[in-house]
């Protein structure tokens, strides 16, 4: 092990139907899941005994890692930066984390939509020089920011249209309301407010450096094993319990 080196990636296994199309799903595509579809609960089977004990990094791994953060500074920046993105997360309390994480209905979209924004149109790209420039804030659900004149979108509250199992659409009068399938803009083009969201809620990306459950995971993992301090054990623990709730009914082609 040198330094630090307590780095790990979240890998979400993708079936290969076939050598030419990595990302294909075998068979018919499945139908769009409909606004206010209520999916049944899905529970997985088991395929391996539950973990007893860690697996990934030894006691001598872990106590050489701790040790180097004492005696190195480069080593003592990386396990600060660690435990800041944890601590962020540590803060939230288990309801609240556990709200974070929708369910499957609410659909994802990495692209809000190629023309940009609805007020500064493709400019939004020219003036970050990113590909990926909302802004995205866990603690601001289903909206998204723009980086230009600071506009939020949706217009409506869609956390109260999820919370009440997709039925209270009274505040569906404004001029930039998303169901979860996006608004289709004067132009014809449909921008994805709150899948854009949710799909980056979820992963990380080098030109989209907001908290997200991927990095927020690694960061609670790893700030445990450098601290021994139960409370990053704990809030991913919870992290991970919703997830492997919600999880299993997660279906790319009918929900994105």
């Amino acid at each position: 092990m040198s330094g630090l080196a307590l780095w790990g990636n979240l890998v979400f296994a993708v079936p290969v139907p076939n050598p030419n199309d990595d990302w294909a799903a075998t068979g018919a595509a499945p139908p769009i899941l409909k606004v206010g579809e209520i999916l049944p609960p899905r529970v997985h089977t088991p395929q391996f005994p539950p973990k007893d004990r860690r697996t990934l990094f030894t006691d001598a791994e872990i106590s050489q890692a701790r040790k180097n953060v004492s005696l190195y500074p480069a080593a003592k920046k990386v396990a600060d930066d660690i435990r800041k993105e944890a601590d962020y997360w540590a803060e939230w309390t288990d309801e609240s984390l556990r709200d974070l994480v929708t369910s499957a209905e609410v659909p994802r979209s990495f692209e809000l939509c190629p023309e940009g924004c609805p007020i500064h149109g493709k400019k939004i790209f020219e003036v970050t020089g990113v590909i990926y420039p909302w802004i995205i804030d866990p603690k601001k659900p289903f909206c998204v920011k723009c980086p230009i004149g600071g506009e939020t979108y949706p217009s409506n509250d869609y956390g109260k249209f999820y919370r009440s199992g997709f039925k209270d659409r009274s505040d569906f009068n404004g001029p930039y309301v998303d169901d979860g399938r996006g608004w289709v803009g004067p132009n014809g083009q449909r921008y994805w407010f709150v899948a854009c969201w949710n799909h980056w809620l979820w992963v990380m990306h080098a030109v989209a450096p907001h908290q997200n459950l991927q990095g927020g995971l690694a960061a609670l993992g790893r700030a445990y094993l450098l601290t021994g301090e139960a409370r990053y054990a704990h809030k991913a623990a919870v992290l991970l319990a919703r997830i492997a709730e919600v999880y299993p009914n997660m279906e790319h082609e009918s929900q994105s």
